[in-house]
């Protein structure tokens, strides 16, 4: 269980578009589709209820370290809420990818797991640095890997970043 719970996290997949006034010059946008591999671990013990009717709610903190395509590097921390049965289950949450530089993404997430795999969809809340004032969405799926207490995701980004 705790390593199906270690898996909630998670990345964006359509692009918002916004609308400027018939009178004002169109602002300059850029479209961006950010590929990433994600290993997330448990930054601490999730805390669960009792299972109720089959089902046990557990939230939990969580954290973990994006490279992408490009060769970027993030940290993402986020904090996840699941309801579970024994074959399957959904989540949500709020996550932040900080890029070394100190610009940063916050998505809000949902997704489900079952016998099919794990996957999520994700839409941005907002961005720092160059991501400032930028839209978007993405949506991220579980990859199997050999590890007990951490777990390996995939996914992307397609996001509208305003020019600057």
């Amino acid at each position: 269980m705790a390593t199906t719970v270690a898996c909630r996290s998670t990345l964006l997949l359509a692009v918002s578009a916004g609308f400027v006034g018939a009178h004002a010059a169109p602002a300059s946008s850029d479209e961006q589709t950010l590929r990433y591999k994600l290993v997330v671990q448990p930054a601490g013990k999730p805390a669960t209820m009792p299972e109720i009717g089959g089902h046990t709610a557990t939230v939990g903190e969580y954290m973990g370290v994006a490279v992408f395509e490009d060769g970027r590097i993030a940290h993402k921390r986020f904090v996840d809420i699941s309801d579970d049965t024994a074959t399957g289950g959904n989540f949500k949450g709020y996550s932040t990818y900080t890029f070394e530089n100190g610009d940063s993404l916050t998505f809000s997430y949902t997704g489900e797991w079952n016998d099919q795999g794990l996957t999520g969809a994700y839409t941005l809340l907002s961005g720092t640095g160059q991501y400032a004032n930028a839209t978007g969405t993405g949506s991220f799926k579980g990859v199997d890997e050999p590890w007990e207490q951490a777990n390996l995701l995939e996914g992307s980004f397609q996001l509208t970043v305003p020019s600057q």
